[in-house]
């Protein structure tokens, strides 16, 4: 991941080595000015002076160019993992996202990235300085004392031991860490996104002590890694100290003996200061380190997965749509679909649509409809068996090709927090005002829209919550049309609308679908009169199909759907009714 700023790397390895080139000249020339005092050579202690002055502000310079090329790294390195992980989340299957919660996903991209990137960015540089110093400073150090360097160099390998232990225990203690941490996210994503259901049921209360629970284990996971880190942390002063102390005591019998002298031992001091800061640090490092890898690991979940569509490496092109050629036919041959935990949808599903019919699909709930709606825009791919447009196995065609041939409307339309327009046009964004009108126009939306106070430039709130049922329903309808689809999806698109404004859509669908395939997923008896053919599904199979007069005739399951249908919708009605006072004008 750090390939694409190897150049910034490596200007962050030089600088971190030029910053420690100019560190170590400042115990060198104090040791000299204090040796200089004691033999009362005061215009060379001036020179020193300088000296100091002169290392400290190019250390302080190289320190500043260090972290701003480490902020470059690292800020690059967060929008390429936020743009990696975005791109392959896009390009997963359907499927995925039905087996894990966005909360958790979310919090990959954010989190986790954000633990990796400080490590990647800031932590990789600090690896590169304190490695530099503990490598420069024992070779200086042998040339002041051989017995003081070696007490240094025994105290490095007892502090990487402990560093080294106390990072192998914290690993999956800090991992544990963050998946609490993303449950959190997700009870929070989940809450606020459902906030009206928790009301309406009353729930509040109940939530709340949910996700005082969850973020009680988060607590606890850190409580855990806090006590791992009390328990190793406070040895790493304690043996720098005692090393510090051993050489104090040695020195003192150095100097007496005249083997060294006082600016020496103030100069190897120095040094030692300067080698016992990275090692403490490089042991927090270790322990960033493990949190940074529970994130990347975290991470590569995802990147790893390849539950991806399969795309073709020689993608066959759509025939043309012409004036003299209907285009849009639609076969399913022994098509059969699972989930993921292995219970059969979809068992030996063949069915041809013609082009520019309108077919119906129909019965009870969990019988395939929409599963087999959403095999045609890739959405899915059977377990075996195909699904054919215009002669071309739809595996064969570019994904993005397809899916600008088919437009779907979900029975729970979503709406993104933008300006009508943006929404009309998020499938065609070049559309004109004339074709996004039009489009208004055939899903019965046009007179709400023109009365908003800025038309299409109105900004609709969150998931169009700020509309109506009905309104999101006919902007979702003309979001579908204005891509002029040779495939029209519609997952009982009406079920929001009330029983006008239904007859409405009703007749301009029926209107716009003229030209194109058209998919029926219909529970309304107005929906299903719009289909050339009905065909009506249970468990998974096809049972029967034909007209609507064929079926009342011979499907036992048609003729009770469509009378209990029918029933439903004379009860409304007599209900509407009786609750209309006389005289009132509605």
């Amino acid at each position: 991941m750090l390939r694409p700023f190897r150049h910034l790397v490596i200007a962050a390895a030089i600088t971190a080595v030029l910053v420690v080139l100019a560190r170590v000249l400042i115990p060198y020339y104090t040791g000299k000015a204090i040796d200089d005092i004691r033999a009362g050579e005061n215009e060379r202690v001036a020179g020193h002076a300088m000296k100091l002055l002169g290392a400290a502000l190019l250390m302080s310079s190289l320190n500043a160019v260090r972290r701003l090329i480490a902020g470059s790294i690292s800020l690059g390195l967060e929008q390429l993992l936020r743009m990696k992980l975005y791109d392959h989340l896009s390009g997963m299957s359907f499927t995925y996202f039905d087996r894990h919660k966005t909360g958790q996903l979310l919090s990959r991209i954010t989190v986790d990235v954000t633990q990796v990137r400080f490590f990647l960015g800031y932590g990789f540089t600090y690896f590169f300085m304190h490695l530099a110093t503990l490598i420069a400073v024992p070779v200086i150090c042998l040339t002041i004392s051989v017995p003081l360097t070696l007490v240094l160099l025994l105290m490095m390998p007892i502090i990487f031991s402990i560093s080294r232990r106390y990072s192998m225990r914290s690993h999956p203690v800090l991992k544990e860490v963050q998946q609490r941490e993303a449950d959190v996210t997700q009870a929070a994503e989940e809450n606020i996104v459902g906030s009206r259901v928790v009301r309406a049921f009353g729930q509040e209360d109940a939530q709340v002590d949910h996700f005082r629970s969850l973020t009680g284990k988060v607590v606890d996971a850190e409580r855990r890694a806090t006590l791992l880190k009390m328990r190793y942390q406070p040895l790493y002063p304690f043996v720098i100290s005692a090393a510090l102390s051993v050489v104090v005591l040695l020195a003192g019998r150095l100097v007496a003996a005249d083997s060294l002298s006082v600016g020496e031992f103030f100069a190897f001091y120095g040094y030692m200061l300067l080698v016992t800061g990275p090692v403490r640090i490089i042991g927090n490092l270790l322990g960033r380190a493990q949190r940074a890898t529970a994130s990347g690991e975290r991470i590569w979940e995802v990147l790893d997965d390849t539950e991806q569509l399969p795309q073709p490496d020689s993608p066959i092109a759509l025939p043309d749509r012409d004036a003299h050629t209907p285009r849009g036919t639609i076969s399913f041959r022994n098509v059969c679909f699972s989930y993921g935990d292995g219970r059969t949808v979809l068992d030996d599903v063949s069915l041809d649509i013609p082009a520019g019919a309108t077919v119906a699909l129909l019965g009870p709930t969990g019988c395939g409809k929409t599963t087999l709606a959403s095999l045609v825009p890739r959405f899915y791919d059977p377990n075996s068996g195909s699904v054919v447009m215009d002669n071309v196995d739809i595996r064969d065609l570019d994904i993005h090709e397809l899916r600008r041939e088919v437009g779907v409307v979900d029975q729970e339309p979503f709406l993104f927090s933008d300006t009508i327009r943006a929404n009309l046009a998020f499938g065609s964004p070049d559309a004109s005002d004339e074709e996004l009108w039009e489009a208004l126009s055939a899903a019965q939306a046009d007179g709400f829209v023109s009365r908003l106070a800025d038309g299409l430039d109105t900004v609709i709130g969150e998931r169009g919550l700020t509309l109506s049922g009905g309104q999101r329903q006919r902007l979702a309808i003309a979001r579908a049309l204005v891509i002029n689809p040779r495939v029209l999806i519609l997952d009982d698109a009406t079920a929001s609308v009330d029983s006008r404004v239904e007859a409405r859509i009703t007749d301009a669908l029926s209107r716009a679908a003229g030209g194109r395939t058209t998919i029926l997923i219909a529970h309304r008896p107005s929906t299903i009169a719009l289909a050339d053919h009905i065909v009506v599904m249970d468990a998974g199979r096809i049972v029967d199909q034909g007209s609507h007069d064929e079926l009342m005739e011979r499907s036992a399951m048609y003729q009770a759907v469509h009378e209990q249908r029918a029933a439903r919708r004379e009860f409304l009605l007599n209900e509407s009714t009786h609750s209309v006072p006389e005289g009132d004008p509605a």
